[in-house]
């Protein structure tokens, strides 16, 4: 911690300002003698729940660990003399993230701890639910979801159930993942005394699942463990990273505004249009047909600073399938762009039809103006298209997004493997103001 902060003999000083300017470090030659914080430091920390705001000083690199809370368990039961029906569950745990950003100084942002459900009621043959888990948040970058609550009755009755892991929903903009994964399921116990096994906590004993008592007459329960959400310091931000970014497959209309004009570096991939699959009870055919890869674009441009420039990232096209005579479409794929500067296809969806006939959907293609210098521009994939099996969308032309949608119409149980169209993706990084 010593070149971390800066003391005059055993006297820590603060913060250091030059008039009103903070100074956020300090070097003796290439010796770091101090940082507004050292590194490892937790700037933020809390498993209560309830929305907080986060504002760092300065603009670095940040560790941010979120924990979604646990669903809280249940307790069924039947008469006291028939213990052996009764039934306990515990509630699933919350999803977890440990992930990395460059976050601005100056800059708010909100966090939001959920709490751990509620423990059920423990009445008898009555279907006894725990409340759900609270989904915990960071910005508009993490979204863990918590754990849904257990479900119980006693045996001669149905619906009881284990509570279900929460989910990772959101996860954008991070510079590295260290951690991203669901939470555990809950565990359904019956026919005799004890206290069911929570689910597990997926960091740190955080956003556990409840528990429940198994007991003739009913036992006692326990609410979810709450969220969690911890903000640590890293170090500073280097030159090149000092400039805001964007990157997002997630569906939705964006601005981005860029705090310092130069050469930034883009990649956008359009969307996959849906597959489809169709049955002809007339003829007896069973058609399928893949939707079509979005198109992609990469290139730099130059970007001015103080200037919004709007970004919409495409959604991948919806499948469509079809028992009876008619035609099933897939959705079109949505075009991901910046602006007018460039524009990447979504691919359109597959059509399969009530006469045995299917078309694989067309890949996307691609615009862009003459402001972007052309690093690759390639069109996206035709779907394959087909009767009585599976057919595949057109291939990604970056990582997995944009790709096509799959049909199956092999049998009435594998339409289900019908899929739809990838999400889009854009990217905008600061290159050089060169």
């Amino acid at each position: 911690m010593g070149k971390s902060n800066l003391y005059v003999g055993n006297r820590y000083i603060g913060d250091i300002y030059s008039g009103s300017d903070l100074i956020s470090q300090v070097y003796k030659g290439s010796d770091l003698i101090y940082d507004v914080y050292y590194s490892g430091q937790v700037l933020f920390e809390s498993s209560t729940p309830g929305t907080y705001t986060f504002t760092p000083k300065v603009k670095g690199l940040y560790e941010v660990i979120v924990v979604g809370a646990g669903g809280g368990g249940a307790a069924g039961a039947d008469q006291p003399k028939y213990a052996y029906k009764s039934i306990a569950s515990s509630g699933g745990s919350g999803a977890g993230v440990i992930a990395y950003f460059y976050l601005t100084g100056g800059t708010s942002y909100t966090c939001m701890v959920g709490a751990g459900g509620a423990g059920s009621g423990t009445g008898m043959w009555v279907l006894n639910t725990g409340g759900d888990g609270g989904q915990s948040s960071f910005a508009s970058n993490i979204v863990c979801g918590g754990g849904t609550g257990g479900a119980a009755i006693w045996t001669d009755r149905g619906g009881w159930h284990e509570g279900y892991a929460g989910t990772v929903t959101t996860l954008t903009g991070a510079v590295s993942v260290s951690m991203n994964t669901s939470g555990n399921n809950g565990v359904v116990w019956g026919g005799y005394s004890g206290w069911v096994i929570p689910a597990a906590s997926v960091y740190g004993g955080y956003g556990v699942g409840g528990s429940a008592y198994c007991d003739g007459g009913g036992g006692g329960t326990s609410a979810g463990g709450n969220g969690y959400i911890r903000i640590s310091y890293v170090r500073h931000a280097l030159i090149g990273e000092m400039y805001n970014s964007f990157d997002s497959y997630t569906p939705g209309t964006y601005t981005f505004t860029p705090n310092i004009s130069g050469i930034y570096r883009i990649r956008l991939v359009g969307a996959g249009g849906g597959g489809s699959s169709e049955y002809s009870s007339e003829s007896g055919k069973r058609r399928q047909a893949a939707g079509g890869s979005g198109g992609y674009i990469e290139g730099n441009v130059y970007l001015t600073s103080g200037v919004s420039y709007s970004v919409v990232v495409g959604s991948g096209g919806a499948k469509s399938v079809l028992y009876d005579d008619g035609t099933a479409t897939g959705g079109n794929g949505g075009n991901s762009y910046i602006g007018s500067i460039a524009i990447a296809g979504g691919g359109n969806g597959g059509v399969s039809t009530w006469n045995g006939s299917a078309i694989g959907g067309t890949g996307g293609t691609n615009t862009t103006d003459s402001s972007v210098t052309i690093i690759s521009n390639k069109s996206g994939s035709l779907g394959q298209s087909g009767s009585n099996g599976q057919s595949y969308g057109g291939g990604s032309n970056y990582g997995r997004y944009g790709i096509g949608g799959n049909g199956n119409s092999y049998t009435d149980t594998r339409f289900s493997n019908t899929t739809d169209g990838g999400n889009g993706y854009v990217y905008i990084s600061f290159i050089s103001q060169n």
